[in-house]
């Protein structure tokens, strides 16, 4: 899946089901922007929603229009005959539904967006996440790194509906990732990393570096610096 900015009062968005030799645009329905200044930010490359198996269609956005999670549901027919079938691609529309992340600014929003197992299809036409999945959304106002409202968020219903958490991070946060091996998320922004073993409803510092992306066990920040997560330092702070 590739995400692209808004052109013509759309967000842009190409699929591939072979690797990348070819790419289709996704026309579906539910990508417009409504009025609205949305932007999907690359300070992580995780606006599009990732996980450790099921691959899915979905991103999140912010800017001045707020901050927007966009998702378009798997058909029965797509789940067993590829994702570019030509009947099944036409038949779910994206939805839309609004993330308590960020403060409405052009620099405020969703910054990285992930999900965790176990995940069930449910019995229905066109659906994708039922209530076994766990969302987590992160960011706040770049500008603003020290600011703890409205950094982090959490759904369990597939991102339909999201909920603000009770204990944020401890500032803006850029990424946000699931370990199964620790059974934790982590994320990660520019005044230190936070963790949550309660799927993002409460935050609790982990420390306080220059953080910008995570791909566990490693986290990466500026002028070439990178870390490794510290297991043992983790389990002890239980």
């Amino acid at each position: 899946m590739l995400l692209g900015d808004p052109v013509r009062g759309e967000m842009v968005v190409f699929l591939t089901a072979n690797g990348g030799k070819k790419w289709e645009r996704d026309r579906q329905s539910g990508l417009g922007l409504r009025g609205r200044a949305l932007a999907a930010f690359a300070a992580s490359n995780t606006s599009i929603a990732r996980g450790d198996r099921l691959f899915t269609r979905a991103f999140a956005t912010g800017g001045g229009g707020g901050s927007v999670f966009f998702s378009r549901p798997f058909t029965k027919d797509e789940q067993w005959d590829g994702l570019l079938d030509k009947v099944a691609h036409k038949r779910a529309p994206w939805k839309s539904s609004l993330i308590p992340v960020g403060s409405g600014g052009d620099s405020s929003g969703t910054f990285s967006v992930a999900y965790r197992y176990p995940v069930t299809i449910g019995e229905c036409a066109e659906c994708t996440f039922n209530d076994n999945s766990r969302f987590v959304a992160v960011g706040g106002d770049y500008s603003k790194p020290g600011e703890t409202a409205r950094t982090a968020a959490w759904s369990s219903d597939g991102g339909w509906t999201w909920t603000a958490s009770a204990a944020p991070p401890h500032g803006y946060r850029s990424a946000v990732q699931w370990s199964d091996g620790l059974k934790v998320w982590i994320a990660a922004g520019t005044n230190g990393s936070d963790v949550s073993r309660d799927d993002g409803k409460t935050w609790q510092p982990l420390d306080d570096g220059t953080w910008n992306a995570l791909s566990l066990p490693f986290v990466v920040g500026p002028q070439g610096r990178i870390g490794r997560l510290r297991s043992d330092v983790l389990t002890a702070a239980r």
